[in-house]
């Protein structure tokens, strides 16, 4: 059986995240159209640890000459009684003509059916492409319908149902309905929080480690994975934030694992548990002003230059051999249109460290860098998180 991955916003980091669990869970990962990922030897339980994969299709074991012959596919099934379905279209055809063929083979064979509606006529996966995991999960597609996704490749055709959505309620509960929240010292979203403990512990039970914890966000998705976690934070008042923040989520999860917390110094870290794994949103900056001039942004970054380098060769000390250390190094969008980017990274061998590649190759995205890094940003934003996945030597 395969089923396909389909991305988040961020296809790299999405490719990323799969080959990363794919190494733990012995899943093989290959490129399905410009949206998804195939997979193959595949655990449907493994999705649920997911942070930026945002749908799981399982897919017909046929191939198909175009996207009419898989809506046949879908219509010549047997139903009982009356049919839920929508349309995703990960290809050049637009969702819209296919529900209507769809309707129109499904009324020739008598078939009562509701359906789920696209409204636009363009082709492409937004806006006419797809139902996206909030209106599967919604219209309960999962259990009583199909949310039938079709993946357009270079020679031929694959589709399938949707058996599985991203917990969309519970990462944005994390993110909203959590005590504490301070936009100064790191507003890190759930999703890529999950995302980057698992690059650093590859799906593997190991201690997750913070030392830029802030409010905890990070130590929030290590938790919910089940993993253990240790944060520390410069600043008295984050600690305090954090515990916070973890104290609410364990009185609605009594077994979660232990958070440490700790008040400390990032730069002076000296030992680590055992088993362990770094995650951590480095320190970004003061927020940023619009009336910031580029002599400010410039002086900022050597600060933090120099704030990481010291950060390194602590942890470069404290890590065993082949441990991973995942990052955001902030990179910034000058008013020139170009992007300033730490050079720390051509220096990692000083430290003790090497690049992982983030993503194979064979695979091209817009997002994924010439420094073997990932982008995350959204438009206008104007710090990036500049994604890094390093290990000890």
């Amino acid at each position: 059986m395969q089923y396909a991955a389909i991305f988040g916003r961020n296809p790299a980091l999405s490719v990323a995240e799969l080959v990363a669990l794919g190494e733990f869970h012995s899943f093989r990962v290959s490129p399905l159209g410009t949206y998804a990922a195939l997979l193959d030897d595949f655990d449907l339980a493994v999705a649920d640890r997911f942070g930026s994969i945002t749908k799981i299709i399982q897919l017909e074991d046929a191939t198909f000459p175009s996207a009419e012959a898989c809506i046949a596919a879908f219509a010549g099934k047997s139903f009982s009684k009356k049919v839920l379905f929508g349309i995703s279209s990960y290809g050049r055809t637009p969702a819209t003509p296919l529900t209507a063929l769809a309707r129109k083979y499904l009324s020739k064979r008598n078939i009562a059916h509701r359906y789920l509606a696209k409204h636009d006529g363009r082709s492409g996966r937004y806006p006419d492409g797809e139902l996206s995991a909030v209106q599967v999960t919604h219209q309960k597609l999962l259990g009583r319908g199909f949310d039938w996704c079709i993946f357009e490749g270079a020679e031929s055709f694959r589709a399938g149902k949707t058996v599985w959505a991203y917990d969309f309620a519970g990462f944005a509960s994390r993110d909203y309905d959590k005590p504490v929240s301070d936009q100064v010292r790191g507003m890190l979203p759930p999703q890529l929080a999950r995302t980057m403990v698992n690059l650093a512990t590859r799906g593997e039970q190991r201690t997750v480690v913070d030392p830029f914890c802030g409010v905890g966000n990070l130590l929030l998705e290590a938790s919910a994975l089940g993993l253990p976690s240790v944060g520390s934070d410069l600043d008295p008042r984050a600690i305090r934030d954090a515990q916070r923040n973890l104290e609410w989520w364990k009185r609605h999860h009594r077994d979660a694992p232990s958070a440490e917390l700790q008040t400390a110094d990032a730069t002076t870290l000296s030992t680590l548990p055992a088993n362990s794994a770094i995650a951590t949103e480095g320190y970004l900056g003061p927020l940023q002003k619009p009336t910031d001039s580029d002599e400010q942004t410039l002086d900022t970054a050597r600060e933090i230059e120099q704030l990481l380098e010291s950060f390194l060769i602590a942890t470069g000390k404290a890590q065993a051999p082949g441990d991973r250390l995942v990052l955001t190094l902030p990179a910034w969008r000058l008013r020139g249109g170009t992007i300033h980017r730490l050079d720390i990274i051509d220096r990692l061998d000083k430290f003790g460290y090497t690049k992982v590649r983030p993503v194979p190759t064979g695979w091209s995205f817009s997002d994924l860098t010439g420094r073997e890094t990932i982008d995350v940003a959204r438009a206008k934003q104007r710090v990036i998180h500049e994604l890094l996945i390093i290990k000890k030597r």
